[in-house]
């Protein structure tokens, strides 16, 4: 049975290139295969001599070993003499045996034999290769620690074997966890389920990554104590050459705060949702139950003007009069109001529309009086917008202007030029001017500067097209001078433009 095993070995090793020697108790050579004969001749050895049988090998050895250092020589000769004595189980040994032509490292191995015809199995193999690549190898390996290292310090990381047993944790996993690595070691992620997620959810995890593909996702978990942590993971399987997964990398990272963070603000957007729904139903009851008695009152004054004005005289007169005023001017507020929560809220149809058309259409219909002249500058652009939200910021621009122009010629300019991938809008008049002082405040919510007797106005104009404005990533200011005019600019991103290589408009003079 022995003698099967060694001429099984020998046979084995003959078809790998590697040299085999078997030896007898004494030494003497019993065997040898055809790589010992062939490295024999390569190395000056007669073919007779090469084949060595019946020779003692360390002979043999010290003959070939020519150009082996005196001490690896020592070396091999103590082991091979303590296996044979008995001494020693087995060996090995790595030495140079370098030629004139190239150098050379060897591997020689040495098995005793049992029984009565002791003695032992010698091998010898040429490692240069590996030996060349050594200095490579360790430079991968220093750098995959080097990538390990960064990893641990940045990830979560942890490694299961192919039947979710965890094999590996590193420090981040124990500290998040709060479960020391004996404790994690040959437990699965079942001690780190916080039962947040629904079985289905778990299932298709684990369906996706014995498939073979990575899966990633957000995994809500709790510590040994009890707390609750969130991490974004990524698993990958490491197939093995079945193409089977043989274990799993989780890489993860703590998002803890910001999923929290993400559920508070969803809960808040819910709430403000539903106030929102509430303001809406709320500004539609106020606006019917309001201006419905608004229009009483007006009516009343009205017809108390036109059949009692005798009775009344001029100033009764004049106090209904200033009565019905001040009811239309509430009731304008109201529409206002009603506007500005629309402009914030509805999604109206989006269509290419032709300013130049839009604008003098709004100039028609504000019929500015005789001595304003109103000067559009040519060929304003299309824009990719809700036609009657556009109109409301040109229409309220306008009117605002056309309403401060205290000179006996007034002149209204609507300008436009290209700047950078913005479209910049201005509308200019050479009316009573603003204070610096009142440029933000103007832009807020019912906000007049003139005392709303001496000029009916809601105070919704300016902040609707603030509103709008902003709503379509644009941005509005003023800038003025009291006495000579304003100019109201807003800009409009130049990306809703159908065609982006129109030619730069010019504010006209």
């Amino acid at each position: 049975m022995q003698q099967e095993a060694l001429t099984l070995t020998k046979a084995r090793h003959e078809a790998e290139q590697v040299t085999v020697v078997i030896l007898d108790r004494s030494g003497t050579i019993c065997s040898v295969n055809q790589a010992w004969s062939d490295f024999g001749t390569a190395n000056g050895v007669s073919r007779s001599g090469a084949d060595s049988v019946g020779a003692n090998f360390l002979q043999v050895y010290a003959a070939s070993g020519a150009n082996i250092p005196d001490k690896h020589t020592t070396a091999a000769r103590a082991g091979i003499a303590a296996l044979l004595a008995g001494k020693l189980a087995q060996f090995e040994l790595e030495f140079p045996c370098h030629g004139p032509l190239r150098e050379r490292w060897l591997l020689l191995r040495g098995l005793a034999l049992a029984g009565t015809n002791a003695g032992a199995v010698l091998t010898c193999e040429d490692i240069t290769v590996r030996r060349q690549l050594e200095p490579q190898r360790a430079l991968l390996v220093a750098e995959l620690l080097d990538f390990k290292a960064a990893l641990d310090a940045h990830a979560i990381v942890a490694i299961t074997d192919a039947r979710g047993a965890i094999t590996y944790v590193n420090d981040k996993f124990c500290a998040i966890s709060k479960w020391s690595r004996d404790e994690l070691l040959g437990q699965d992620h079942r001690i780190v389920n916080s039962g947040h997620h629904p079985k289905e959810f778990i299932r298709n995890l684990w369906e996706t990554i014995r498939s073979g593909a990575i899966w990633h996702g957000e995994l809500k978990n709790r510590a040994k104590d009890g707390s609750i942590y969130w991490v974004d993971t990524t698993i990958v399987p490491f197939l093995g050459s079945d193409r089977v997964p043989a274990q799993y990398i989780a890489i993860r990272a703590e998002i803890t705060q910001g999923k929290l963070l993400q559920l508070h603000n969803s809960e808040v957007m819910q709430e403000l949702q539903s106030a929102n729904r509430g303001l809406r139903e709320f500004a539609h009851v106020v606006s019917h139950d309001l201006k419905a008695p608004l229009r009483g009152i007006a009516s009343v004054a009205d017809w108390l003007v036109t059949d009692y004005s005798g009775k009344l005289g001029a100033e009764g007169c004049e106090q209904l009069n200033l009565i019905a005023n001040r009811v239309k001017r509430l009731s304008g507020m109201i529409d206002g109001i009603l506007t500005y929560s629309r402009a914030g809220r509805d999604q109206g149809s989006r269509a290419s529309v032709a300013l130049d058309a839009l604008v003098r259409s709004t100039i028609d219909l504000l019929a500015p009086p005789a001595h304003i002249e109103v000067v559009v500058a040519p060929d304003l652009p299309q824009l990719d917008i809700e036609a009657v939200k556009i109109q409301q910021v040109f229409q309220n621009l306008l009117s605002n202007a056309l309403d401060f122009i205290d000179k006996p010629v007034g002149r209204v300019e609507v300008g436009c030029v290209r700047d950078d991938n913005h479209w910049h809008f201005s509308v200019s008049d050479n009316g009573i001017g603003i204070e610096p002082r009142h440029f933000e405040r103007i832009f807020n919510l019912f906000q007049t500067l003139a005392p709303r007797d001496e000029r009916e106005r809601t105070g919704v104009g300016l902040a609707l097209v603030k509103r709008i404005v902003e709503r379509e990533s644009g941005r509005v200011w003023v800038e003025s001078t009291p006495g000579t005019g304003s100019c109201f600019h807003f800009t409009l991103p130049a990306a809703t433009v159908p065609d982006l290589q129109q030619t730069t408009r010019q504010r006209s003079p």
